[in-house]
């Protein structure tokens, strides 16, 4: 992958923005090919990373990083696995994104789900995207409007985590 994203640097001078979702100190790169970060990151024109340590982890490196350099948090936060006392853990399997078949495949998801065939459990899926009206129409035609439910797009993901939260820990 990272091949491509060379190639395309070099040739087609279009803009480039770079997602990285892992800590810097721990790459999984082969050794002769660790230039190649330094390489795309100078050369992007934005850059996005998850945490603030990751933005200082490349800073202390010395790392050259593209002048548009933003944080965009997880979700989540730490506090979603503290107990809670009141709320009962639900038979709920959850599952979060954009409602895009090509990529995240919540259409096979359902799939899979309708196949184990267990009672006890629902499908919860929250997003929103292009197959939103797809996924709708399957699930009724599995007639399983009881047990699929598309949640749509949610701002604060922990109270639908903290159902689940027994079953996490």
């Amino acid at each position: 992958m990272l091949i491509y994203i060379v190639f395309y640097i070099i040739t087609l001078r279009k803009p480039l923005i770079i997602t990285q979702r892992t800590n810097p100190n721990y790459s999984t790169l082969p050794k002769i090919i660790n230039w190649l970060p330094r390489l795309i990151y100078k050369s992007a024109n934005a850059m996005v990373v998850q945490t603030a340590e990751t933005l200082r982890i490349y800073k202390n490196l010395k790392q050259k990083l593209p002048l548009e350099t933003a944080i965009i948090y997880n979700p989540l936060n730490k506090d979603i696995y503290s107990p809670q006392g009141v709320m009962q853990r639900q038979n709920i399997v959850l599952a979060v994104g954009r409602l895009y078949n090509k990529y995240k495949n919540f259409d096979k998801l359902i799939d899979m789900f309708v196949a184990c065939n267990n009672n006890n459990w629902k499908l919860h899926i929250a997003g929103t995207g292009p197959d939103l009206k797809s996924l709708q129409d399957k699930i009724v035609n599995l007639n399983f409007l009881h047990r699929v439910v598309l949640v749509g797009s949610i701002k604060d993901l922990k109270n639908l985590y903290i159902r689940m939260q027994k079953y996490l820990q």
